[in-house]
């Protein structure tokens, strides 16, 4: 095994991560200026993306504790490695607390989520409008501290390869 990669589950884990919470992302995004029949559909994508990235998630997290993770460069400055540690935790906090509150929102207004067509339990939830506001804000602030994170994230990657002549993408992929 290549000490200086993730292990394979862990970069798999990754890319196909982000691949779906980006497409959920523009989903959440679109789903607000379609026709109501096309909104109905981008609902469904945006659910079962949503549900697939926190099972994905606990997997993840699972995977993150079971292999051993590659060393940090040497050159690396400690803030530098201070601060990746920090976001990578954020964007686990994210990849679980962004799901569950479209989760909690949803059947708090009175739908039961779906996930490929099958009906997720509602745990018996009664409808509340007030606290499925709270969870809809949640959800959006949420979602927009994914963006935030993901554009740190890339801006640091693209940082270390272009000034530090660092290639990190070479351990996760």
């Amino acid at each position: 095994m290549n000490t200086q990669k993730y292990h394979i589950t862990l970069r798999i884990l990754h890319w196909l991560i982000a691949i779906i919470m980006l497409s959920t992302l523009i989903a959440g995004f679109v789903m607000e200026n379609v026709e109501p029949e096309t909104r109905s559909a981008i609902i469904g994508w945006h659910i079962t993306g949503g549900l697939t990235v926190l099972f994905l998630a606990v997997a993840r997290l699972i995977a993150r504790f079971t292999f051993a993770l590659p060393p940090l460069p040497a050159d690396l400055k400690p803030l530098e490695a201070k601060a990746g540690t920090t976001v990578h935790y954020l964007f686990y906090v994210i990849m679980i607390c962004l799901p569950l509150s479209g989760y909690t929102m949803t059947v708090l207004r009175g739908h039961t989520p779906k996930w490929l067509g099958l009906e997720m339990p509602t745990f018996a939830l009664e409808t509340n409008r007030e606290i499925a506001g709270i969870a809809y804000q949640a959800h959006e602030y949420l979602a927009f501290a994914f963006i935030a994170l993901l554009t740190l994230h890339v801006a640091a990657a693209l940082k270390h390869l272009v000034f530090d002549k660092t290639n990190l993408f070479k351990r996760i992929t």
